[in-house]
């Protein structure tokens, strides 16, 4: 048998990868995939030609083929960083973060400087509620490159979900240092300015993200909320009705507008608006509450505490202080 000149494999390798890429570039998968399932035939020891086809088939919506082919590669080549992130993306596209951060801690042993597989890696820590190892990934990433907004953001959503507001903000403001109009990291600052406490700062996020946003729903209920806080009951009670124009009926926009109409001392219209509440949605504890409280208040108490009973539940009589609710 005639030996296999390797200088000819290799020039045919090199040719026939330069296909795949062109088909691939153009957009014709068909000819691309082919073209890249000839070479792994051939097994290749190219890694451009598993990274990229196992990209092919992400983009055609194939992952689950995807992720032998990065595996594949894997098994020859371990120290190939950009196989382990993109194996570690695939599974975190498939909501098992658990996968997601073996493959991404495995990227980041090879490069520790890999800031991609550092940021998905924190996002997959905090989708698994480890919070403090989430904050150490995007701390790590902002500090080494401090203009990447991403981090400066995720590291405050991340800061928020923990209850530290101020240093949120610290966060959310070096990110608006880089992009000052992206309403997304303002609408987050709004919240953790409402955590402080902040209202009237909150209330100016939430203003200026309307400005931009004029249709973006949950930025007048957060505004609303604010107003709340703050006992301004009329802005309030319009933000929440402007929330509803986006969302009818709306279970918890209408809960918020009862108590905004019930801080005015308009009891008549809160509970018109619990009531409402109750015709969409008899398992809604808090409306069912909300109204008795109102109708005691107005010495209806039968009525009241039946309303009471279909909410938590529990009722204690006091002497002298009157209804407990348990």
């Amino acid at each position: 048998m005639k030996p296999t000149n390797p200088n000819v494999t290799a020039t045919a390798e090199r040719e026939a990868l330069a296909q795949a890429l062109q088909f691939h570039q153009q957009g014709n998968v068909r000819e691309a995939e082919a073209a890249y399932r000839k070479l792994v035939g051939m097994k290749s020891g190219n890694p451009a030609v598993y990274l990229n086809f196992a990209q092919l088939l992400y983009q055609m919506g194939r992952v689950q083929q995807a992720i032998p082919i990065c595996r594949q590669l894997l098994s020859r080549r371990p120290d190939i960083r950009e196989a382990h992130y993109i194996l570690g993306f695939f599974h975190a596209e498939q909501n098992k973060p658990e996968e997601a951060i073996r493959c991404l801690r495995a990227a980041i042993s090879l490069d520790g400087k890999y800031a991609e597989a550092r940021f998905l890696l924190g996002q997959q820590l905090k989708k698994l509620g480890k919070l403090e190892e989430a904050v150490e990934c995007f701390q790590q990433i902002a500090a080494s490159n401090p203009t990447v907004m991403e981090a400066h953001y995720n590291l405050g959503n991340t800061l928020s979900l923990m209850g530290k507001y101020q240093e949120a903000v610290d966060s959310y403001q070096r990110a608006l240092a880089l992009q000052p109009m992206n309403i997304e990291v303002k609408f987050n600052m709004g919240n953790a300015l409402l955590g402080l406490g902040k209202t009237e700062d909150a209330v100016h996020q939430f203003t200026e993200v309307l400005a931009t946003k004029p249709d973006f729903d949950t930025a007048h209920v957060n505004l609303g909320n604010a107003f709340l806080a703050a006992k301004k009951y009329d802005e309030a009670i319009a933000s929440y009705r402007k929330a509803l124009e986006f969302n009818p009926g709306k279970s918890e926009i209408l809960l918020n507008l009862g108590k905004a109409l019930k801080g005015k001392g308009d009891i008549e219209a809160a509970i018109e608006i619990y009531r409402q509440i109750i015709d969409g949605n008899r398992n809604f504890r808090e409306a069912y509450d909300n109204l008795g409280n109102l109708l005691l208040s107005r010495g209806e108490h039968q009525k009241g505490l039946e309303a009471i009973r279909k909410g938590s539940g529990f009722i204690r009589f006091r002497l002298g202080t009157g209804y407990n609710i348990l």
